[in-house]
C-alpha cells in the first residue's frame, strides 16, 4: 500500500489532525520495509507532530532498533527534542531500558550530558530505574554522573532503590571514588548493604 501511494504522487508528508505521518506511524509500529519506502519517496525524516515529536523520538521510545537505525542513516537530528524541551531519543531509549537503541545512538554520536527539564540525563534515567546494560553502554560512551536539579545522582538514586550492580558500575567508573564511596554508603537504607571497598587497586566487599 505504501509503495503503491509513493507511485500515485501522494505526500509522503501527509499529516493526521495531531500531526502524525505516515513515518510517525512506521517508527511507533517498528514498520521497517514502511518506513524505508516512505524515506526513499521523499518523507521528512525530522518532521515533527504536534507534540513536536519527530519519528526518531517515537522509534526510540518504542524500542524498535531497526527503524531508530533506518532514520539515523537518513541522517535525522539525533538529539531532537520535543517542542516543550522536555526529552531526547538518547533519554526515552535510556529510560525505557532499550539498550541497543541507546548503543544506536550513541554510535550516532548522541550528546549523553543533556537532561530533561529536571536536570536528569539518560544515564541518571537509566540507572534510577536499574537497567544494568544501559548504564554500561552510558558509562562506555563517557557519560558523567551530573546531578539533577534537587543534587540526586544517578549512584544516590541507584543505591537508594537497590539497584546495587548498577551502583557497582557507577563506583567503578567514578573518577572521585572516595566521594563515591561516601555517596553510597550515605544513600544506602540498609545498614547490611554490602559496599565496595579499594584496596590495591582492586574491588572487595566489606559491610557496615
Amino acid at each position: 500500500m505504501v509503495k503503491q501511494k509513493a507511485k500515485s504522487g501522494q505526500d509522503p508528508n501527509a499529516a493526521d489532525d495531531a500531526g502524525d505521518t505516515a513515518l510517525h506511524a512506521s517508527a511507533l509500529f517498528g514498520a521497517e520495509r514502511c518506513l524505508k519506502l516512505l524515506l526513499e519517496a521523499g518523507a521528512d525524516e525530522d518532521r515533527a507532530n504536534s507534540h513536536g515529536e519527530t519519528p526518531v523520538l517515537v522509534a526510540a521510545q518504542s524500542g524498535w532498533l531497526g527503524t531508530t537505525r533506518l532514520l539515523l542513516e537518513a541522517s535525522c537530528t539525533v538529539d531532537a527534542r520535543r517542542s516543550d524541551g522536555a526529552t531526547t531519543p538518547l533519554l526515552l531509549a535510556a529510560q525505557q531500558g532499550h539498550t541497543e537503541v541507546v548503543d544506536a545512538l550513541l554510535q550516532s554520536r548522541a550528546e549523553t550530558g543533556s537532561a530533561n527539564r529536571r536536570g536528569e540525563t539518560a544515564l541518571l534515567l537509566a540507572a534510577q530505574r536499574g537497567h544494568k546494560d544501559a548504564v554500561r553502554a552510558l558509562l562506555g560512551a563517557g557519560a558523567d554522573d551530573l546531578p539533577r536539579q534537587d543534587g540526586a545522582t544517578a549512584l544516590s538514586l541507584a543505591t537508594q532503590r537497590d539497584h546495587l550492580h548498577v551502583a557497582l558500575l557507577l563506583l567503578e567508573a567514578s573518577a572521585d571514588k572516595d566521594k563515591a564511596l561516601k555517596d553510597f554508603a550515605a544513600a544506602s537504607r540498609n545498614d547490611w548493604l554490602a559496599i565496595p571497598a579499594i584496596r590495591f587497586g582492586r574491588w572487595h566487599f566489606s559491610v557496615f
